[in-house]
């Protein structure tokens, strides 16, 4: 008589039959030793699938976990479109303790203070556990300040190079010690030893222009004038005409190397002035230090054509691994008109997978404890991995020197053998030094050796 069968049993001794009564099988019965752990299993088996049912029903209502994305404007913003990417990869993998990632990109249109209330109201009402920045120093330096009262991480993707004078943002972009002390031993050594310095009166520009003169000193090169124009990044006629008067200067001087922080609409300019003088890239060329790969292709290429830049990205748009992140986030926002995706996406990227798992690592609603996760954090990129360092909230950068092309593509020069460990300011001046040239609070004039010549 088996298991699964109802058998008649007699009860004591009167043999009454009850029917309907299950009979457990005998002692030895190989269904005995086969259909309780099928049992088991059956009803595990049942258990896991209304589970994964359960959770997945709880992470489809989850509240998503926010990141703010700060951006002078949000229509075309390869930025806002990487930062979306990570979130939607990071989401479909499960997302920091089972919560999605939403992206909340908002526009400061250039301006500080709307950066700063911007940012304020990220912070209140979304409820953002990061803030993306993608702004200028300025902007970054507001939203900062805003952040550090509720403790949320600010992340700048913007090649700033500016120094760090506060722990309340994580550069991803790089420092001057990354960027422009390697680009600059390059130029001198590959292009040519006698220099002239030209930019606008701002703080990348100062203390840029102590580097060339601390570095010029140490090689031997020389500085032949440092000259200062009225170009910041709108046109303007003032800004035409000083950038015209340093054309036909720096044509006189006859220089092998021209170093130049003048920021994107004056670059061409420039650029424009020297070719109709006859100073060429082949003669002259152009070490554009204040210029990105997002730059270069929202620009008239042809009139850089020959010039360099500095890029973290090796040969930005030639690389496979850039071209496949590009058609991921075009694959991913199909209907948008997506513009440049350059070491700024890159960044931004990277900064949004930081960000979540920071998150994944600590309380989603706990900003501080994600911004102390972040100290020592890595993530994979595109085209290289993001590092942040355990010490200065900055990332490790592997400086590179990019050749802009007549069609604006952006051919590899040079790069560093290995990434570059972050320094706040750079050694061999004091950080007091440095921050009061950053702000305008000394002249580095001042100091200069005897010989050369700064013009105004």
């Amino acid at each position: 008589m088996g298991a699964r069968e109802c058998a008649i049993a007699h009860q004591g001794s009167g043999g009454v039959p009850i029917v309907g009564m299950p009979v457990a099988p005998a002692a030895g019965d190989p269904m005995a030793r086969i259909e309780t752990p099928f049992r088991i299993l059956l009803t595990g088996a049942a258990l896991a699938v209304v589970g994964a049912g359960i959770y997945r029903a709880w992470v489809a209502d989850a509240a998503p976990v926010t990141i703010g994305v700060l951006v002078s404007a949000t229509e075309r913003s390869g930025v806002v479109a990487a930062a979306e990417l990570a979130a939607s990869e990071i989401s479909a993998a499960g997302g920091p303790h089972g919560r999605p990632i939403r992206i909340r990109a908002v526009e400061t249109k250039g301006d500080p203070a709307t950066a700063a209330r911007s940012a304020e109201r990220l912070v209140r009402e979304e409820g953002v556990i990061a803030l993306i920045v993608a702004c200028t120093s300025e902007e970054c330096r507001q939203v900062g300040r805003v952040a550090v009262h509720s403790g949320t991480p600010v992340l700048s993707v913007q090649p700033l190079m500016r120094l760090d004078e506060s722990s309340d943002v994580f550069e991803l972009a790089g420092g001057p010690n990354q960027r422009m002390i390697p680009a600059i031993a390059w130029a001198l050594n590959a292009l040519g030893s006698r220099a002239v310095f030209v930019g606008p009166e701002s703080a990348i520009t100062r203390v840029a222009e102590a580097l060339v003169r601390d570095q010029l000193t140490a090689s031997g090169a020389t500085l032949l004038a440092s000259l200062r124009t009225n170009a910041g990044e709108a046109p303007s006629a003032a800004g035409d005409a000083s950038l015209d008067a340093a054309a036909e200067r720096i044509a006189a001087l006859r220089p092998t190397l021209i170093l130049s922080t003048v920021e994107p609409d004056g670059a061409i300019a420039l650029a424009q002035a020297l070719r109709r003088r006859g100073l060429e890239p082949g003669n002259a060329p152009t070490l554009h230090l204040a210029l990105t790969d997002d730059d270069v292709a929202s620009l008239d290429a042809l009139s850089l054509a020959g010039d360099y830049l500095i890029t973290t990205c090796g040969a930005a748009a030639t690389l496979p691994a850039r071209i496949d992140f590009a058609k991921r986030v075009r694959a991913a926002a199909p209907t948008r008109s997506i513009g440049p995706l350059g070491e700024r996406a890159e960044a931004a990227y990277a900064a949004a997978r930081l960000a979540a798992a920071a998150a994944g690592r600590s309380d989603p609603g706990d900003r501080a404890a994600i911004a102390a996760a972040l100290a020592g954090a890595s993530v994979d990129g595109p085209s290289h991995p993001t590092s942040i360092d355990t010490i200065v909230p900055m990332a490790w950068v592997r400086c590179g020197i990019g050749r802009i092309e007549s069609n604006g593509s952006i051919i590899e020069a040079w790069q560093d053998d290995s990434a570059t460990r972050p320094q706040p300011w750079p050694l061999w001046r004091t950080r007091e030094t440095w921050v009061a040239l950053a702000r305008g609070e000394t002249n580095e004039a001042e100091s200069a050796p005897q010989g050369d010549e700064v013009e105004r």
